[in-house]
C-alpha cells in the first residue's frame, strides 16, 4: 500500500506527501468516477453492507499530502486489517487544503474528507450541504516556532519580531486572537509572506523570520530528525486561545444514502485511532508502509504529540471522534470574530453530528 517517490528526502518531500506510484495513479481515474457516483446516489437511506451503487470502497480525500501527525490512524487502519475486517476498501487520496477538500465534499465529488473545523464553519455559513460528523483534532495544534536559542521565550516577547506565514495561512487567522489574549496589538508583529507552506521553516531557520506559524504536532519533528535544529513552540492554546482542528466531514446527502457504511467507517477509525494510541510504534511503522519516503522517527513523534489532540475538556473519556457542541459553539466565537464569519442561527449544531458514531464506550 506504499507510495512512492523518486525524489531524493529534502524539507520539502518530508513536508508534503510523496508521489504516489504508478499503480495508484493509474486507478486514479477510477477512482474519482468511483467518488462521484457515491456522492451522486440517491437520497434513501441505505443500511446495507456497501454504498449506494453496490461498492464496498469508501473513498477519503485527505485535507493534505501524508501527514502522519494528523493521517496515522488511517494508515494504522489499512495496515492492520481494521478496515477491511469492517467490510471497507477504504481509498485515501491526497488533497489540496480544507477550503477546497470542503468545495470538493459538498459538490458530492468526494463524499468523505478532512477539513479543519474553520472551514466547515464558514462552509456551513455559506450555506453548504456539509457535517463534520467526527473530530480528530478536538484542541488547537497552532504554534508560533522559534529556534531553541531564540531569546523568545513568551508570546509578548515577539513585540517587533517578524514571522513568516504561508499563502492562505490558516495559523494567521488566529493570530490576532492570540495577541490580543496576551494583551498586544495586532500591530506588535509583522509577517513575512512566503511562497509556499514548507518554505516557512527555511525563512525562519535561515534568519529571514524570527519564527513562523506552524503546527507543534508536525513541523519540529521534521526539523530536529531531518535538519538536526532545535526549534520551542509556544502554542496557541496554552495562550488562552483553543479551538476544534482536524474534523471528518461528509456530503449530507451521501450521508444519508450510505449511513449504514459511513457507520462502519467511523466505527473503524475509532477502532484505528486506539490502536495507534495503544502502540505508536506499530502505527509509525504502519505509516511508513502507506508512505515509503516517511521517517518513521519523524512518524513516531508526531503520532505522540497528536494523541494529546484526540479529546477537549468536555470529550475526555468520551469514545475518540464524539463532539461536544460547547467546543463547536467556541471555535464558532472564534470564527465570528477573527474569522470575519457569520454563524448560521442553528450554530453551532449546524456544524456537526455524533448521529453516525459509536458514542459509548
Amino acid at each position: 500500500m506504499a507510495f512512492h517517490t523518486s525524489r531524493p528526502l529534502s524539507e520539502n518531500s518530508l513536508m508534503r506527501l510523496p508521489r504516489m506510484n504508478q499503480r495508484r495513479r493509474s486507478s486514479l481515474g477510477a477512482l474519482v468516477a468511483i467518488a462521484l457516483a457515491l456522492g451522486l446516489a440517491a437520497c434513501g437511506d441505505s443500511e446495507g453492507d456497501t454504498t449506494a451503487d453496490g461498492s464496498n470502497t469508501v473513498p477519503l480525500r485527505l485535507n493534505f499530502p501524508w501527514y502522519a501527525s494528523d493521517h496515522a490512524w488511517f494508515a494504522t487502519g489499512m495496515e492492520e486489517g481494521i478496515y477491511a475486517d469492517a467490510g471497507i476498501t477504504l481509498k485515501a487520496e491526497e488533497g489540496t487544503g480544507g477550503a477546497t477538500v470542503l468545495k470538493l465534499v459538498a459538490s458530492g465529488s468526494d463524499p468523505i474528507g478532512l477539513v479543519d473545523a474553520g472551514s466547515v464553519i464558514k462552509g456551513t455559513a455559506a450555506g453548504l450541504p456539509v457535517t463534520s460528523v467526527g473530530c480528530l483534532n478536538q484542541r488547537n495544534p497552532m504554534a508560533v516556532i522559534v529556534k531553541a536559542d531564540s531569546p523568545v521565550q513568551t508570546i509578548e516577547d515577539l513585540k517587533g519580531k517578524t514571522i513568516a506565514v504561508g499563502p492562505g495561512d490558516v495559523n494567521a487567522v488566529l493570530w490576532p486572537a492570540v495577541l490580543q489574549t496576551n494583551g498586544m496589538k495586532p500591530d506588535d508583529t509583522s509577517f513575512v509572506q512566503t511562497a509556499d507552506a514548507s518554505s516557512k521553516t527555511s525563512t525562519m531557520l535561515s534568519g529571514k523570520a524570527d519564527a513562523f506559524l506552524g503546527f507543534w504536532t508536525l513541523q519540529p519533528f521534521v526539523i530536529e530528525n531531518a535538519m538536526d535544529t532545535k526549534v520551542r513552540s509556544l502554542k496557541y492554546s496554552d495562550n488562552g486561545v483553543d479551538a476544534l482542528g482536524l474534523c471528518i466531514v461528509v456530503n449530507d446527502k451521501w450521508a444519508k444514502s450510505n449511513s449504514a457504511v459511513l457507520k462502519k467507517f467511523l466505527a473503524a477509525t475509532q477502532e484505528s485511532i486506539a490502536f495507534a494510541v495503544k502502540d505508536p510504534e506499530a502505527a509509525a511503522a504502519d505509516y511508513v508502509k502507506v508512505v515509503d519516503t516517511g521517517d518513521k522517527t519523524i512518524a513516531l513523534g508526531q503520532i505522540q504529540a497528536s494523541t494529546d489532540l484526540l479529546h477537549s475538556a468536555a470529550t475526555e473519556g468520551q469514545p475518540y471522534l464524539v463532539q461536544d457542541a460547547a467546543d463547536w459553539e467556541a471555535t464558532s466565537k472564534l470564527m465570528t470574530e477573527y474569522g470575519d464569519v457569520e454563524a448560521p442561527d442553528d450554530a453551532p449544531e449546524a456544524y456537526f453530528s455524533n448521529d453516525y458514531l459509536e458514542t459509548a464506550k
